[in-house]
């Protein structure tokens, strides 16, 4: 599958070891991209930001445009 996450384009499965068997929602995608953790961590989905508590029911298609905002401290 193919996602567009921060205007790069992706493949899904992102190595030979995933397998893409079921439908890939948000959560499982993120917790591929960052697997210690997600705290901090924003998306937004073809320029909607989704609640945290709805990325296990959002089913992610084909060419789908995900922005990923990232919370950083600093001054």
């Amino acid at each position: 599958m193919r996602l567009e996450i921060n205007q790069k384009l992706f493949e899904y499965p992102l190595s030979d070891s995933d397998v893409l068997s079921t439908e890939l929602t948000l959560e499982m995608l993120m917790a591929h991209l960052y697997p210690l953790s997600t705290d901090g961590i924003a998306v937004a989905l073809k320029d909607q930001v989704i609640s945290r508590a709805d990325w296990n029911l959002t089913v992610l298609q084909e060419n789908d445009q995900l922005l990923i905002l990232t919370a950083t401290q600093g001054g």
